[in-house]
């Protein structure tokens, strides 16, 4: 067969393959189609979750912080070059084991198998999610899985321009494709952190991903970090300021079911924990107010 015969070949496999995943499992995904998004805002039993990795820091439940564990790449694969499979049975069974009892939820944490792009790629992608989900569950583990930052596909630049571009309507077309992921979850952790000094760029690329999750029909619990995010060249590294921070913590609370702080990783290994921070400070008055606005009234 020819070089043209084996592409062919491949992006007819490809094209069945999406188009016979995405039927059964976009039935009770309507919302996914709507341009805007245009979904109820979040409950009111809003969470807070703590995936940090500071070193000496206190236990934050006396906060109504839970711990998040989060199954890092280093955890599911001790060969970089096995990247591209999905883990053994052993291997999943060694992290379901050592993950806490306490632990309601967890997110598996793998960014390297795509989910933009090409067709036949982003089909493979999605078995080999939809395989891990399944292994947690051969081996007996029931509690609740949601994967890192997908979906819905993070975005900025498509985003920002609004439902009515063509970018964003791209953008919304990727997000259907992973619409099989979306159904085998049990929660969904978008990825909002934060790139630039535009706080209202920010805004409204946070509140299109987060609408877009919500569309899903599944909890939805995002991914917060107080710095810049380290791609960012001049400003990588650095505190994002305290008007900042206590406005992404309030767009999440008015979209999301929950919201997942991180952070505390700098130079190669854990940062020293600080109580008196100015992100932490931010974060307890947040936590204060929020439990002001869900405490029962008096009648």
């Amino acid at each position: 067969m020819s070089i043209r015969g084996v592409r062919y070949v491949v992006a007819m496999y490809a094209a069945m393959h999406v188009a016979l995943m995405m039927p059964a499992l976009t039935a009770g995904a309507e919302n996914v189609n709507d341009l805007s998004y245009d979904v109820s805002h979040s409950s009111d039993d809003f969470l807070i979750f703590d995936a940090t990795l500071y070193s000496d820091k206190p236990d934050l439940r006396s906060f109504d912080v839970r711990a998040l564990p989060v199954i890092y790449q280093r955890q599911l694969w001790n060969d970089s070059k096995n990247l591209d499979s999905v883990p053994g049975r052993e291997t999943i069974e060694a992290v379901a084991a050592s993950i806490a009892d306490d632990a309601a939820v967890i997110c598996v944490d793998i960014e390297h198998w795509p989910l933009k792009g090409d067709n036949y790629e982003v089909a493979r992608s999605l078995d080999k999610y939809l395989e891990v989900i399944r292994r947690f569950r051969a081996v007996g583990y029931t509690r609740r899985i949601g994967f890192y930052g997908a979906p819905p596909v993070r975005d900025y630049w498509r985003v920002i321009k609004g439902p009515n571009s063509a970018a964003y309507r791209r953008w919304r077309s990727e997000n259907n494709r992973l619409a099989p992921l979306a159904a085998e979850v049990d929660v969904l952790f978008p990825s909002l952190y934060t790139f630039y000094s535009d706080q209202e760029g920010w805004r409204r690329a946070a509140t299109a991903q987060l609408k877009a999750a919500k569309s899903y029909g599944k909890p939805v619990y995002a991914f917060l970090w107080p710095q810049f995010h380290e791609s960012n060249r001049l400003l990588g590294g650095r505190y994002i300021g305290d008007d900042y921070w206590r406005m992404e913590l309030e767009t999440v609370r008015s979209y999301a079911d929950g919201v997942v702080i991180w952070g505390g990783w700098g130079d190669g290994k854990p940062a020293k924990w600080d109580s008196k921070a100015s992100w932490w400070q931010v974060t307890k008055a947040f936590l204060e107010d929020s439990k002001r606005a869900t405490a029962p009234k008096n009648r």
